[in-house]
């Protein structure tokens, strides 16, 4: 998670600030600006305008909700609203490796990539909660800090006013003097108070051990990530800085670290110490260290009087500067496991090591998630990724080759089943990692018992209607995979740690109450589209195939009332405090209408003529899904009030039209 503020560079505590261009960052805005927010779509929320690319819908909601739950102590900690601009989030879901985000203080930008960055060096924490905090203590906190009179007016220009388009670059030359290790650590402080990120063992390793090792980062070289090159001195900068605000807070009191953003110094951080903390910034350095040399000391004299073993050192495999996921073969005569070599710690290659001949197999290309062996022990599944996005592949021992069996599956974390006749993985896709990361909190929390909204969309294409509980499950879209997989986790956690649930696989929710309907940006439901077309806020309807199997060309769906919904959920919470199991229940009204026959209802209740046209079927989309809901009346005892589609197409309609701008009116 890194500030993109590379225009001027974080400077050396000691130097002050040094001029530094960032080519690549210019690059990066470019195309961010250009080709890619084109396709973008935005939700606007008080303070914020969270733009996100098509599929990262899911994620972008949390990060909006997320920004406006954080904003307020955030901007009254640092005495941020005099200063307040209209922050602007880009929610991108273009690769499996991206997992990060950046800002831009001097645009009050922000940018946070859908998946996770799962990276054991970074710890464990609520990803999307834990980024946005911190990229948005960048935003106010470097606001906050950077230089405004007169040093904001100071820029090279370069402009192009003689075409068209006119162009204009402008470079501040001097506006910032903070630290890099103070600016990351404080961004992540934020996160630290609202109860978003620990300080965990993943990055109390990397610090001790630079302790113990008389290797820490210099006061000097705190105060950029390039000073040392080599090993994990990139995230010693993130730790260190992250573990001096928290000693800060605990030695000196949280209203220091605050302190600290609105006095940091004319040309140099060091004054800044001494004015907020009482000590010179070389003083300041040396307790701290003394600190953490005594404190870690301590521990290792505790832990060594206990006795430990340290086992033998794999040193003919220890080559890098990371070796890590290293899986034994099933009969114990190989070593599969991922190294860096010498290149950066966060490039690593997949190795299979013979404990009898010593000989070591490389295979070309990266690979950076476990891998798993056959139960034969003759091939490795692993990932790769090819076009920011991970597939499996699968190499032969006895052939020396490797083939890939995927295609933008973006998969990690693959493992053989025990008859080695399927493959599991971790699927990503927009928000399936955060609904998985929640659960562990959820699980980890003691909470025992979940209503979960699933899908009809887990089905796919049906081989018998209606659909039962118990039809397989062959989801034909990535929704209904994150869906899918999650519904997968909670069977899991039954098992695992008691956890009793109920799946509620959702038909096609439609419908309104006389106070809350249907208001999404963009709109995707079929409903509140036809009515849209009916008031006149679109020019016509899109039908997406009219080639499908059934009567009239055009999918059927089974349409519940949201209303019969909401009822399902508080009988479900019931069934479980009364000790129900695990339960999958389908909600649905039992008949199924075609997309024309909803235009044509909508056409009788509305009086509107509303124009459909006929476009190219969209991939995945099943043609026939109707519930049987049997088992929801059995065993929840629900019945649905609304069981056919007048009423559903009624109530949304009169809904839409007292709020024709939706709850912005």
């Amino acid at each position: 998670m890194t500030p993109w503020n590379r225009l001027v560079s974080i400077v050396d505590l000691r130097k002050g600030c040094t001029l530094r261009r960032a080519i690549i960052s210019i690059v990066a805005l470019l195309f961010f600006s250009g080709a890619a927010q084109a396709q973008l779509q935005t939700i606007i929320t008080d303070h914020f305008r969270v733009h996100f690319a098509p599929g990262a819908e899911g994620t972008a909601r949390r990060v909006a909700e997320t920004c406006e739950e954080v904003f307020p102590t955030l901007a009254t900690a640092y005495d941020y609203f005099d200063d307040f601009r209209t922050i602007h989030v880009m929610v991108l879901d273009s690769s499996d490796r991206l997992g990060n985000g950046w800002a831009d203080y001097y645009s009050n930008t922000m940018a946070i990539w859908a998946t996770n960055l799962d990276f054991e060096l970074r710890g464990s924490h609520d990803w999307i909660k834990n980024v946005v905090t911190h990229e948005l203590a960048h935003i106010i906190t470097l606001n906050k800090a950077r230089k405004k009179w007169p040093f904001q007016f100071a820029l090279i220009s370069v402009s192009r006013t003689d075409s068209n388009p006119d162009i204009t670059f402008q470079f501040p030359l001097y506006h910032l003097n903070t630290p890099r290790a103070w600016s990351e650590g404080i961004a992540q402080y934020g996160a630290y108070k609202f109860g978003y990120d620990t300080w965990d063992s993943h990055r109390d390793m990397l610090l001790r051990m630079a302790v113990l090792e008389d290797d820490l980062l210099s006061w000097s070289e705190m105060g950029t990530v390039l000073d040392r090159a080599g090993k994990f001195y990139g995230e010693y900068v993130y730790n260190q800085g992250y573990s001096m605000m928290v000693y800060i807070h605990q030695q000196y009191g949280p209203e220091k670290v605050d302190e600290l953003t609105h006095h940091v110094g004319s040309m140099s951080f060091d004054p800044a110490i001494r004015q907020v903390l009482g000590v010179s910034a070389d003083q300041f350095y040396a307790d701290w260290s003394t600190f953490l040399a005594e404190n870690y000391r301590r521990l290792e004299s505790e832990i060594g009087s206990r006795g430990f073993f340290e086992g033998v050192p794999l040193d003919e495999v220890n080559e890098g500067v990371l070796e890590y996921h290293p899986a034994l073969s099933p009969d114990g005569k190989k070593l599969a496991y991922l190294t860096s070599e010498k290149q950066d710690y966060a490039i690593t290659v997949l190795k299979i090591y013979d404990f009898a001949t010593g000989e070591k197999k490389e295979l070309k290309g990266s690979v950076s998630t476990r891998m798993s062996w056959s139960p034969d022990g003759e091939e490795l599944v692993f990932t790769r990724n090819k076009g920011g996005f991970d597939d499996l592949y699968i190499y032969s021992l006895a052939d020396d080759k490797e083939r890939r069996i995927s295609a933008n599956l973006r998969s990690k974390d693959p493992s053989f089943s025990p008859d080695g006749e399927r493959i599991v993985f971790v699927h990503n896709e927009n928000n399936t990692s955060q609904s998985l990361a929640l659960l562990q909190e959820l699980v980890g929390g003691g909470v025992r018992q979940i209503v979960f909204s699933s899908t009809a969309a887990t089905y796919g294409e049906p081989q018998y209607t209606p659909l039962d509980e118990a039809h397989p499950q062959h989801p034909e879209n990535p929704y209904g995979w994150g869906k899918l997989l999650v519904e997968r986790a909670l069977a899991a956690a039954e098992t695992a740690y008691g956890l009793r649930f109920v799946a509620l696989r959702y038909f096609n929710a439609s419908g309104a109450t006389p106070d809350r309907g249907e208001d999404h940006q963009p709109e995707s439901h079929l409903v509140p589209n036809v009515l849209f077309a009916a008031l006149g806020k679109r020019e016509y309807l899109s039908v997406f195939g009219d080639q499908y199997p059934t009567p009239d060309g055009t999918p059927v769906r089974d349409y519940v009332h949201v209303a019969d919904l909401g009822r399902a959920h508080a009988l479900a919470l019931s069934y479980l405090r009364n000790g129900g199991a695990g339960l999958y229940v389908n909600l649905g009204s039992g008949q199924g209408y075609s997309v024309l026959e909803v235009i044509e209802t909508a056409r009788r209740i509305t009086g509107k003529s509303i124009e459909a046209r006929i476009e190219a079927p969209r991939a995945g989309d099943p043609s026939f899904l109707v519930a049987s809901a049997d088992k929801a009346r059995k065993i929840l005892g629900w019945q649905p009030q609304y069981d056919d589609l007048e009423g559903i197409v009624a109530s949304a309609w009169d809904w839409h039209t007292r709020h024709p701008q939706g709850y912005g009116n």
